[in-house]
């Protein structure tokens, strides 16, 4: 009988902590894409201009690639951004080499351009406004 005396303020004090941790928020499920289907970041390139001057290269980070892919989908989308504005792409470009350019339009929607097929580096040259030679530097990818 004494030892279970002695647990009564422990069993309050359990009591009266544990509504406490009922109120913790629940994990946050990933964003899921108009289709309803869950996105899962792939990589993030980095795209650095490299001008030539000589024998010397002077080498820039000028933006990022961002895939995104559909869970059942591994080709995905690849957007890119400049580096002054990381929360909005300036366009994006498909695994097919389509390459689509992001216009607001008089109302302050975003709305995508086509601007032809290119390849990946010609893609970002092109969004970017970049007329020199571009390199993808893999080192942060996930």
């Amino acid at each position: 009988m004494r030892s279970f005396l002695t647990l009564i303020p422990t069993i309050a004090m359990t009591a009266l902590l544990l509504p406490g941790c009922a109120g913790a928020p629940a994990p946050q499920e990933k964003e899921t894409s108009p289709t309803g289907a869950t996105e899962e970041l792939s990589s993030w390139l980095r795209i650095v201009e490299a001008a030539f001057d000589g024998d010397s290269v002077k080498r820039t980070v000028r933006g990022f690639i961002e895939h995104r892919r559909l869970k059942d989908h591994e080709e995905g989308h690849y957007f890119v951004y400049g580096i002054k504005d990381l929360k909005n792409p300036v366009g994006f470009y498909l695994p097919s080499g389509q390459t689509y350019r992001y216009k607001i339009e008089d109302d302050g929607k975003p709305v995508s351009r086509n601007i032809g097929v290119h390849r990946p580096a010609a893609s970002a040259r092109q969004l970017l406004g970049i007329e020199a030679d571009i390199e993808f530097d893999r080192r942060i990818s996930k």
